[in-house]
């Protein structure tokens, strides 16, 4: 049944949790007392990998918020700048471009529905902070120069709350592995009206590491702004908190609170078996209660984890359906619309390697029907179609009839170079042959004709062709894989490397 919170204080959540709290970001919530969905009875589902979007493989950085028509995702898809995406239900998803074609944005930030997005601005040549407000229905306003913003400024967080939008950002940036030049030592702070204009920021000493970004939250509620960092280099910690009533005059506290991993047995956290311990790097305030998102962790394993609380002060860990959120490492973002949670996680890089795999949940509050969630399915209709990638393109008809076609590259055992070389490939191979339904959802036939030795295909050999995660499929022909092919349109790196 669902609850009628009390009026959310994020500021006053951080206090009550800033002993059992790594804060990572977190952001005002509605301040309002309208009945939302009880977290704590919510049961949540898996969406499917194979039904995830192509931008999906290889995603990082996700920051999720529900805004007044929808969810909005700002996260790092494998083909470059962070990019924005739209859901009406949080199953599919379609990019949500700024009116600006050049900005990246890498935080969001909500408050009763109206959100802001800010990141990076690429004009004329040169790199700048710029914020950007959502208008609805997947549209944007003209994205906003941060004053007196720098190319070195790199954007950390953003809140909003009833007073307006505080960003956060530091002038060391770039933060990149394995640099070494000093480039800023200041933490910047902008500050904006609900519509009005960025003032110029306040900036405080917080000096940092070249090669890595200093920790930073940022808080937005009825009395104001807090902004917390905690920045590290040579010399040693500093770790600063900031509060302002108005977003013009900033004082700075004395004592931040500490960042301490939660733990078991802390803050009324129940659901963890015994000397389990408990790490959050999120607090979410949503319609109903909180969200906090992070990770349990044993002596052998770390395990995505999610606990929900109606008032901020007891804590219950949620489960993720039949295998709950184990399949994560972690949980990195959380958020709800309409009556529906939506939670992400990421998996353990395989083998050590990324790109590390992302995970969706959708949560229904207790007492609600589940929304279904729509699945193209297995079998012969799911994989109907043309799938391409760099080197071949698959097409499967709804008969069960395939056709592979691949280039040919020249044989350096026979031709003069350049050989073997995929730049100077050409089109001509063809292999042919029929599937149909087996097991598991794969289609599984044989090869009926190959015009070429060059692969090693010959007629009769084993066919197998499958769904794959993030929209793509796979085919098998005898014991290798032919190749991985994506949805056509899509930037996806396995459909654009060199494999088979």
């Amino acid at each position: 049944m669902a609850t009628t919170p009390p009026t959310r204080r994020p500021r006053q959540l951080l206090c009550l949790l800033s002993a059992v709290l790594l804060l990572s970001s977190c952001q005002g919530g509605r301040d309002d007392d309208r009945s939302g969905p009880d977290t704590a009875g919510a049961q949540w589902r898996q969406i499917p990998l194979t039904d995830l979007p192509p931008d999906f493989f290889g995603m990082s950085e996700p920051a999720l918020v529900g805004a007044k028509d929808g969810f909005l995702l700002a996260a790092r898809p494998q083909s470059g700048n962070a990019q924005i995406y739209r859901s009406t239900d949080g199953i599919a998803w379609r990019r949500s471009r700024p009116s600006e074609q050049q900005m990246s944005a890498s935080v969001l930030a909500e408050h009763e529905g109206e959100v802001i997005a800010a990141g990076s601005l690429f004009r004329d040549g040169e790199t700048f902070p710029a914020a950007i407000r959502y208008r609805g229905k997947g549209r944007w306003e003209k994205a906003e120069h941060l004053p007196k913003a720098d190319s070195s400024d790199i954007v950390l967080a953003a809140a909003r709350g009833p007073h307006g939008t505080v960003v956060v950002g530091h002038d060391g940036g770039p933060f990149e592995p394995n640099t070494e030049q000093k480039r800023g030592r200041s933490l910047r702070v902008w500050t904006a009206a609900d519509q009005g204009s960025f003032a110029a920021p306040h900036d405080v000493g917080c000096p940092q590491w070249p090669d890595r970004a200093p920790e930073v939250a940022a808080l937005a509620d009825e009395d104001g702004f807090t902004v917390w960092a905690k920045c590290t280099d040579p010399w040693g910690t500093s770790a600063v908190t900031l509060h302002s009533s108005d977003g013009a005059t900033w004082r700075r506290q004395a004592d931040p609170p500490r960042p301490l991993a939660l733990r078991a047995g802390t803050a009324g956290a129940s659901g963890g078996a015994r000397g389990e311990g408990r790490t959050v790097g999120h607090v979410v305030a949503v319609r109903g209660g909180f969200l906090a998102l992070g990770s349990a962790e044993t002596a052998t394993s770390s395990t995505g984890a999610l606990w929900s609380s109606a008032d901020g002060r007891s804590w219950t860990k949620s489960t993720g359906g039949k295998d709950g959120f184990r399949q994560s490492v972690r949980l990195d973002a959380a958020a709800e619309y309409g009556g529906t949670l939506l939670a992400f996680g990421t998996d353990p890089e395989p083998d050590g390697h990324p790109p590390a795999r992302t995970r969706v949940w959708i949560g229904t509050p207790e007492g609600r029907a589940p929304k279904p969630i729509p699945t193209k399915g297995e079998g012969l209709k799911a994989l109907t179609g043309t799938w391409t990638w760099a080197q071949g393109s698959l097409k499967v008809t709804a008969q069960g009839e395939f056709t592979y076609r691949h280039r040919l590259m020249s044989d350096c055992t026979t031709d003069a170079p350049p050989c073997d070389d995929p730049a100077t490939a050409t089109w001509g191979g063809v292999v042919t042959g029929t599937v149909k339904e087996g097991p598991r959802g794969a289609l599984r036939g044989k090869v009926l004709s190959s015009n070429t030795r060059e692969l090693g295909h010959t007629p009769g050999d084993a066919a197998t062709i499958a769904r794959i995660p993030y929209g793509a499929v796979s085919l098998t022909i005898g014991d290798s894989v032919a190749g991985i092919f994506c949805t056509p349109g899509f930037y996806d790196n396995r459909c654009t490397d060199v494999h088979g």
